[in-house]
């Protein structure tokens, strides 16, 4: 499950982006510019104290779950360069270097999104339950870019969006948490029945193709084999667990924990500032009124908002 890691899912969409055109005030645009320009418009969030209470914050926002989205328009994939090869081997067996090497294309445009969301478990469940909020606080929002997308043009409520993002999710095999408070306890994962066993397969089949022993030559190689096949069946195994098996301990990596963390420090700060050159009682007192108006035990209030970065 690479989806989920310690309490987070991580959603990775590409749905193609339609490649017709459309009219708008007599002239043709392409649905592409309509999906980046869409994104252009869509508010980023309160970035500043100065930019606190303008109405400028993101739709995404409005969930108490997530934490970051990424959503972007993916032309074509990148062109690395010519496949490398041996200068004096082509010489030798008179290889055209100038010959044209196939290039991976993209048949069609896509929209990435990539979403970092709370969930206890990651199962589909949960993904739909995230999905079906999302729709329910942006709906306008979401309509107005994914619907230059390819088989949206039947989305219609929450149940077609979910329907339409599970279609279009692939998995992500490497995502990034990094709210841990303490190192998590991890094993490591032990190869050496899998190593025995393909060094007895091994040595049995040179043994058997030494002594000339047919039946000791399948023995050995049916044995290598096996040792070679559960190994990499174990390891695949064990990569599509969750990592960890089990959430991260308190302070917890949920949107509400974070966003009180971030609000404690904030305020911590400026106390910190502010208690330069006091004495020791006034700095005993003035912490004091700390705790009381900032009571950092209680998550939810007072908190940062979501979507402000430094307010």
């Amino acid at each position: 499950m690479p989806n989920y890691d310690a309490g987070h899912y991580f959603l990775t969409v590409f749905a193609p982006i339609r490649l017709d055109s459309v009219l708008i005030d007599g002239q043709s645009h392409a649905r592409r510019h309509l999906v980046r320009e869409a994104l252009a418009a869509l508010p980023a969030g309160e970035r500043t104290v100065f930019s606190k209470d303008k109405g400028n914050n993101s739709p995404f926002a409005r969930s108490l779950s997530t934490h970051f989205v990424r959503m972007f328009v993916l032309d074509d994939v990148v062109f690395n360069g010519r496949a490398p090869a041996d200068t004096l081997w082509s010489k030798i067996v008179k290889t055209n270097l100038l010959k044209p090497q196939p290039v991976d294309r993209l048949s069609t445009p896509f929209l990435i999104v990539s979403i970092d969301f709370d969930a206890a478990g990651g199962d589909e469940g949960e993904l739909r339950a995230y999905l079906t909020d999302l729709w329910g606080r942006a709906a306008a929002e979401l309509t107005g870019i994914f619907q230059h997308c390819v088989g949206f043009e039947g989305v219609a409520n929450a149940p077609d969006f979910c329907r339409y993002i599970l279609r279009c999710q692939v998995e992500t095999t490497m995502p990034f948490n990094d709210y841990w408070s303490v190192p998590p306890a991890l094993t490591d994962l032990s190869l050496t029945p899998y190593l025995a066993g393909a060094g007895a397969g091994l040595a049995a089949l040179i043994l058997g193709i030494g002594l000339y022993h047919g039946w000791l030559v399948l023995a050995g190689l049916a044995v290598l084999l096996a040792a070679v096949l559960l190994g990499y069946r174990k390891v695949m195994a064990v990569g599509h667990e969750p990592f960890p098996k089990s959430p991260p301990p308190a302070p917890g990596p949920d949107l509400p924990t974070v966003l009180k963390a971030l609000y404690v420090r904030h305020a911590f700060t400026e106390f910190a500032i502010a208690a330069q050159g006091q004495g020791d009682q006034d700095i005993f007192d003035a912490f004091g009124k700390f705790v009381a108006e900032h009571r950092p035990d209680e998550i939810l209030s007072p908190t940062q908002l979501p979507g402000v970065i430094g307010a």
